[in-house]
Parts: C-alpha cells; structure tokens; sequence
C-alpha cells in the first residue's frame, strides 16, 4: 500500500497531538524509514556529498526525519492554522521580495526540497496571490489530498503539463508563482550545477517569469532551533535581463538559483530531502538547456 493514502485518515489524529509530542513521533518514524532504506540511504549521502561536501550518518538520518516533518506538517495543515501545525516562523530578507512586489510585475520563488517548502508558499499568502507549480502524482487521492490543504491556506496549484491560465493570472496580478526547481520535471529543463553535482532545473516557469518582467528570488525555509527562517535571496533575474540571448538569461538565473541552493545545502546537510540520485558534475555537462 502506498504510504501516503493513509494522509487523509491520519491527519485528525496527527492535528490532535500537541505540535512538541507530534513531531517527536515523526522523528521517530523518519528514523525508522532510514534505518529501514539502505538504498534510499546511500543515494541521500551521495547527493550530499557531491553538494554539501559531507554526509555522516548523523545528516542522512536526519534527512528522514526532515521528510517526516514535512509529511507531518501536511497532516496537521489539513486541521490548523500555520503556527499551530508547524511552530513559528520569520522572514530573512524579505524586503527584496517587497521591493519586487512594488514594481507590480509579480515575482517567481525558487526553492527546493529543502526544511519546509510547503510553509514558504503559506506564508507567501501574507503579501500576495500564490500559486504553486505542482507535479501530477499517483494515486489521485493524494494528489487531491495534498491540493486541498494547500486550497484551504490560499494557495493555488498549477499541473505541470496541464497548467491552465492560472500561473499567467496570477503574474498578472502581482501575484507570486512557486517551484520547487532541484528536481527536473516538465518539459523545459536547464543543467545547472551545484557542487559537483548536475541538478536537473525545470525552466517552464522561470522562462515565463522573465517573457512577464517579473522578479525571480531564491527561498528557502529552514528549521533553527525552535522556530523556521524563511531566507529570500536577491533577485536573480535583475542581471540576467541585460543578457540579449533568452536561453543565456535563463542559465543566468539557474546558475544564480543553483548558487543559492548550495549554499543552503551547506548550512544545514539534513535538511535537504532529495531522494532521485544526482549525477556527478563534469565541466562539459554544465548548462545545457532543453
């Protein structure tokens, strides 16, 4: 049985937990999913290291239990309010993303799989119209599962490959789109490299942020201490635009993304929950679009 089909029964208990006791039983749970997957172990700590440049078993455990908040996170959301389901939260550097805003054209957030991703698109819905870029996923219980909790934080969703007018609205609105762009889904990707690894970026968004003359911020949310820090990063298309080339600008900004991801990765290894295995970096793989 694919785990995830029990989301729909196991978020009223999960909500009805204190927040503390519930994420306790999570670390429990992700701890026992490492202990439980040597492949999927191996390939966490390859990725690591090809990025982060360190991966002892303490990071690829953690990992897991990052996974398993997440996944937490998502059952408490269906039930309560941000703060109640996920704790705290606090914006680094959120006065480029206002600066942005301010110029009407709308802005596109690049994240990853990394600390709490969902949580970046809910607190997005503060400042502006959210819609996210989501990839189809079996079985379609989860997938309406997972649009409904989203649905009811105001967020909207995007199908990649079926998007309809919704993330063109939403610019045009001086809305924000989100994606989660260190995984390669869609039909426009773009290699960009992080480390010695190549990630496989998804283009489809950035392309139409930069036709619309929106912003482009790199965001991520990580877990310190008791609270999350969303950090937004500069605009990465202010530069790219003066490239006259469409295809440079988009490397441009998918360098700049892959830059910030690094970064992230480094700071903090076990946040970084991206399972696909990643392929080491040679100098000739970098930048090719497609």
């Amino acid at each position: 049985m694919h785990v995830q089909r029990l989301m729909p029964w196991g978020s009223a208990p999960a909500a009805a937990l204190p927040r503390v006791a519930a994420e306790a039983l999570a670390d429990v749970a992700g701890t026992l999913a490492w202990a439980a997957s040597p492949r999927s172990r191996r390939i966490v700590a390859a990725n690591l290291n090809a990025v982060a440049g360190r991966a002892g078993a303490r990071l690829v455990s953690g990992v897991f239990r990052t996974y398993s908040r997440y996944y937490l996170s998502m059952l408490r959301l269906a039930h309560l309010a941000p703060l109640r389901a996920t704790g705290p939260y606090r914006w680094e550097g959120r006065d480029a993303l206002d600066t942005s805003l301010a110029a009407g054209r709308g802005a596109l957030v690049l994240s990853a799989h990394f600390g709490n991703w969902d949580l970046i698109a809910l607190a997005l819905t503060e400042m502006a119209d959210v819609c996210i870029f989501v990839e189809p996923i079996e079985p379609a219980a989860v997938f309406e599962y997972y649009r409904g909790v989203r649905a009811r934080h105001g967020v909207r969703v995007a199908v990649v490959g079926r998007p309809g007018r919704a993330a063109r609205e939403t610019l045009a609105r001086n809305g924000v789109l989100g994606l989660l762009a260190d995984r390669g889904f869609g039909s426009r990707r773009s290699t960009v490299r992080a480390g010695r690894a190549l990630i496989d970026m998804p283009t489809g968004a950035v392309r139409l942020a930069l036709r619309h003359g929106a912003a482009i911020h790199p965001v991520f949310a990580r877990r310190e201490h008791r609270e999350w820090v969303i950090r937004c990063g500069p605009d990465c298309a202010a530069g790219a635009r003066a490239l006259a080339d469409p295809e440079a600008q988009v490397r441009a900004v998918g360098e700049r993304f892959a830059a910030a991801l690094t970064a992230a990765v480094r700071a903090a290894p076990e946040q970084w929950c991206l399972f696909p295995r990643l392929t080491i970096a040679a100098n000739h793989d970098v930048g090719r679009a497609a």
